[in-house]
């Protein structure tokens, strides 16, 4: 079986949760199919030599995803006022990128094309004939409903209420175009099927590798805790905030000598 992955870039090095799901997940399927990678990068980056040395092929994508910073950056914000995409489509969205889809298309003639992120099914929404599926790492739509109830300045406030709207419309658009979806998580399963009836979806859950994870034993027996997460990324923010004005203050009142790490970019 011949499976064609539509990525925003190679998943390595694995510093952030997306990275280490996609790595781990492609390196094993590896074993039994033949997978042809894309994403925007450099056909010499460490990644794309990861990718190889798991017995993946890397098809590397030149042009670049737009930065997210710089007067550039909120002109491009501005300019999406007047599109019916979200800003998180529109700047992964590349006549280039869609190019070499299509030529790998031709070429690789895949069984299975999966978008391993769902502004991708951009990419094959005119494709037949093929096999398409959707990893949903989140629901988009609820990370951008928490954005807007989070949000307290106005003009921020409404742009992100109409981005939250653009991306709650194209979800659901994206999974017709696709024949099945794969989630993380129940409740993600769940809040798809709710909000796209008759779509077929699965859940992968997450996991810790047992064979490379190893605990060792704390010589003093020290209460410690370890939160990983990608620390640029909202939401890990949030929920580290959270668990420490929420959380740690009661764990702390039966092990007062609690320690927590945070670890991530």
């Amino acid at each position: 079986m011949k499976i064609l992955v539509l990525d925003e870039e190679f998943p390595y090095p694995t510093n952030s949760g997306k990275r280490t799901r996609s790595f781990n997940l492609y390196r094993r399927l590896s074993a039994q199919f033949q997978i042809r990678y894309i994403g925007y990068g450099e056909d010499s980056s460490a990644g794309a030599e990861a990718l190889r040395g798991e017995g993946i092929e890397p098809v590397s994508v030149c042009a670049r995803i737009p930065p997210k910073h710089g007067s550039g950056f909120y002109v491009r914000l501005l300019a999406n006022l007047l599109s019916t995409r979200p800003y998180i489509v529109s700047s992964h969205y590349s006549e280039v990128y869609r190019d070499v889809v299509l030529d790998n298309m031709a070429r690789f003639q895949p069984d299975l094309v999966l978008c391993e992120w769902t502004p991708y099914a951009m990419y094959v929404k005119k494709l037949s004939a093929v096999k398409k599926m959707v990893s949903a790492h989140n629901v988009e739509a609820d990370i951008w409903k928490r954005y807007y109830e989070n949000e307290t300045n106005f003009l921020r406030r409404l742009y992100i209420r109409e981005q939250w709207r653009k991306v709650e419309r194209f979800e659901r658009a994206a999974l017709s175009w696709v024949d099945g979806a794969i989630a993380v998580s129940e409740l993600d399963r769940n809040r798809i099927a709710d909000e796209c009836p008759g779509s077929r979806v699965s859940v992968i859950p997450n996991g810790v590798d047992l064979d490379y994870f190893r605990s060792t034993p704390q010589p003093d027996q020290r209460q410690h805790l370890v939160f990983t997460g990608s620390m640029d990324w909202r939401p890990n923010q949030d929920a580290a905030r959270f668990f420490v004005r929420e959380i740690l203050p009661l764990l702390r009142e039966t092990c007062p000598d609690l320690q927590c790490t945070f670890v991530g970019r």
